[in-house]
């Protein structure tokens, strides 16, 4: 499956203020620099700072909590918390003086924060501290999700672990969620080769709803359905696809209201 692919930020930032006692976080201006677009943003050479790289005089480079690719929630003032993924350590710009230390997180902001807002597509953390940033996995590890596997597929599974990494990875690299496959949502054209993914355990890229979402009884319901009137020669094929396709892709319906 294709990894989920970001824009990248452009250098100028608003200096962060004091809210309360409370350091909010600096944010970046929204323009793309699109020399960087199509980098995957769990590659951490397409982001931050190589650790190798000559150290600015009078700037530490701290050793932080959380790696490239955790989920995080940022405050940013007036009781506001942001999500987002961290995309890099260590973040530096260009005009801050040698004196001023570096930025321990640059997040990207996740969309639902974006629509219809000026607001900027990437923030940093000024401080490296659970006032400021703290983790914000959205399902707890045993909890039952449904998980992508393919264009359009889907299949249950059980969150096992978090922030998994594979030794050929960069360094800094991590996977946010590690799943048990349960089974195959109904209906897929694959469903022979899926179903040999039952009890294997294989690592998500992102902890978004393109990625991992909540089971839904409605829509597998929808599906089962569906692949019985395929049987029945009630569908033809390229009907049934673009049926299926609509269907595990939709969102579950709201609660009706009671009369």
């Amino acid at each position: 499956m294709d990894e989920i692919v970001a824009q990248a930020v452009c250098a100028q930032v608003v200096a962060h203020v004091r809210v309360g006692g409370r350091a909010t976080i600096a944010r970046l201006c929204s323009n793309s620099d699109s020399s960087r677009r199509g980098l995957d943003i769990l590659d951490p050479a397409a982001w931050k700072t190589p650790l190798d790289a000559p150290k600015l005089v009078g700037t530490r480079l701290k050793e932080v909590r959380f790696p490239v690719g955790t989920p995080v929630r940022c405050y940013v003032g007036d009781d506001e918390w942001l999500t987002g993924t961290v995309v890099a350590h260590n973040y530096r710009e260009p005009s801050w003086p040698k004196e001023q230390p570096s930025a321990p997180y640059q997040v990207l902001l996740d969309d639902e924060h974006l629509a219809g807002s000026e607001r900027p597509n990437a923030i940093f953390a000024p401080e490296d501290s659970d006032e400021l940033v703290q983790l914000n996995f959205r399902f707890p590890l045993g909890a039952l999700a449904e998980c992508r596997v393919g264009l359009d597929d889907w299949c249950r599974c059980t969150v096992m672990g978090y922030m998994y990494r594979e030794e050929r990875w960069e360094a800094g690299r991590y996977a946010p969620y590690q799943v048990r496959i349960e089974s195959v949502l109904p209906g897929s054209i694959n469903a022979e080769e899926l179903g040999k993914l039952k009890g294997k355990v294989i690592w998500l890229t992102k902890d978004n709803a393109e990625n991992i979402r909540a089971i839904s009884e409605e829509r597998e319901q929808r599906l089962a359905s569906l692949l019985e009137e395929k049987k029945a020669g009630l569908v033809g094929d390229e009907e049934y696809l673009d049926r299926r396709r609509t269907a595990i892709h939709a969102a579950e319906s709201p609660p009706h209201a009671p009369g």
